[in-house]
């Protein structure tokens, strides 16, 4: 999942309510501008608007939800975007990213297809699309293809200040496609039309030590009653904060090898608990991803030792996640700040990678930042006792 900072939700709920008042009227080729600063995360954003859009379109009055889209980018960006929003669709799968080499000889875009394009590709004189070492893709008949079929079109376009898009062939090619709506992404537009949504760097800037302070002033305790369904198996565990305790049955190695582990060490251990996956009942933390969206990251368990410690760790094995040292290294500014506020107790915690030696399987975590989880120089051993 993704969470929207308070200047992204604004800028989609505007994105929408343009959408929605024009996408039903006479002219076409109507534009809407998204003006936001980079690392203002105009990627997320657009990616949340395609999302609601597809979802909440049918449920306007009058309108119906047959609306596919095709997103132009300079250069290589298309790529960068089409990963984005693919890995960002990968849970909800409500909208299709698609690039040229996904489409037939007789191409169509259906409702919900999201077709990735690299602007150079685009020959507006010859109304095609170039495909390397494969026959040429006729723009004119997709675009005939996909309306005939009753589906409306929404262009996006990427950096959309560039001369590329706004000289004599990129006008050709915007007037072929003919798309109801042209939403244009920007930080330095040439032109602001008279739907425009504009973001400041101050209110990007603001957002982020607003972030800041939620996570700080963040407190959770072990729920006091969860429930289970059939994909969990009951134990009857003793140390676990709820008992009995119920593991996943496809539950990963590394959770159920230290689920083993805290049990054979349970002298220091006054109880743990093993975290759920979402849910605003389970301890999360804020990260920042490798795209720069802002996530929840769930731990997978949390510990009270005897010390009075209380300990937050994920299991991991090396490189099993991209993701994990952004993970840590948030799981470790939480911690920071946790501890510097309340002295009377202490949080430790991190990503922990098992080892084996001798067919004994030991546990380290890094009490610093990381910044990969395949060279564990450095890292501690973890032993309960010890907290």
């Amino acid at each position: 999942m993704y969470i929207l900072k308070e200047f992204q939700e604004k800028a989609v709920k505007s994105l929408l309510a343009h959408t929605f008042d024009t996408i039903n009227t006479v002219p076409t080729q109507i534009p809407i501008l998204l003006e936001a600063p980079t690392g203002s995360g105009k990627t997320v954003m657009m990616a949340s608007y395609l999302e609601r859009l597809v979802e909440e379109l049918p449920l306007q009055p009058g309108l119906h939800g047959n609306v596919a889209f095709i997103w132009f980018a300079p250069n290589t960006l298309h790529i960068q975007s089409f990963i984005s929003l693919q890995k960002l669709y990968s849970d909800t799968k409500k909208l299709n990213c698609i690039d040229l080499s996904d489409l037939s000889g007789n191409p169509v875009l259906n409702p919900k297809d999201l077709l990735f394009v690299n602007w150079s590709s685009v020959d507006g004189m010859k109304k095609i699309w170039r495909k390397e070492n494969e026959s040429n893709t006729n723009l004119e008949t997709l675009i005939e293809n996909t309306k005939s079929n009753g589906t409306q079109l929404i262009l996006v376009i990427d950096e959309a200040h560039l001369s590329a898009f706004t000289g004599t062939q990129a006008i050709s090619v915007r007037r072929l496609i003919n798309a109801k709506i042209e939403v244009l992404v920007t930080a330095t537009p040439r032109t602001r039309p008279q739907r425009s949504i504009f973001i400041s760097r101050q209110e990007v800037i603001n957002e982020q030590g607003n972030a800041n302070r939620r996570v700080e002033n963040s407190e959770w305790e072990v729920p006091g009653i969860r429930y289970y369904n059939d994909l969990f198996n009951r134990e009857e565990i003793t140390s676990h904060a709820l008992e009995p305790f119920f593991e996943y049955k496809n539950a990963s190695t590394p959770e159920t090898d230290f689920k083993k582990f805290l049990l054979k060490n349970e002298d220091g251990i006054d109880w743990w608990y093993k975290n759920g996956d979402q849910g605003k009942e389970h301890f999360a933390v804020p990260y920042t991803d490798n795209f720069g969206v802002l996530r929840l990251f769930f731990v997978d368990f949390v510990i009270k030792f005897k010390s009075g410690k209380v300990g937050l760790f994920d299991t991991k094995t090396k490189r099993s996640d991209a993701e994990a040292p952004n993970k840590h290294n948030a799981l470790l500014t939480y911690i920071e700040y946790e501890n510097a506020s309340h002295p009377e107790r202490t949080l430790v915690g991190g990503v922990l990678i098992p080892t084996e030696t001798n067919g004994i399987i030991s546990f380290k975590y890094s009490s610093r930042p990381i910044t990969d989880t395949n060279d564990l120089t450095g890292w501690e051993y973890f032993n309960p006792a010890n907290h």
